[in-house]
């Protein structure tokens, strides 16, 4: 029994000891380069940026649900605000 126990803690170890040989892995640099470190928008840009894409009371969803029971598909089209809740039936 204990000779197993010997066998087993040896082995346990074996297998601790090869865990440390891997290599660190290398140090990467994540830092913001240079040539855009200074970029930040203007108020101006700021301004124009929000009038690019739809404008918000415009803007559409549509979620595809799926009733696995009874096959079944309903697409449900929102918009901003609203909750949906009423849309989906029992």
């Amino acid at each position: 029994m204990t000779r197993l126990r010997i066998a087993t803690a040896l082995s346990l170890l074996s297998v601790l000891a090869a865990c440390g040989s891997e290599p660190a892995p290398e140090v990467q640099d994540t830092s913001v380069p240079d040539a855009i470190a200074g970029m930040q928008a203007a108020p101006a840009q700021a301004a124009q940026g929000q009038q690019i894409g739809t404008p918000n009371k415009d803007r559409v969803v549509t979620l595809g649900v799926l009733n696995k029971r009874n096959n079944l598909t309903q697409n449900l089209v929102m918009k901003p605000g609203d909750r949906g809740v009423s849309a989906i039936s029992s």
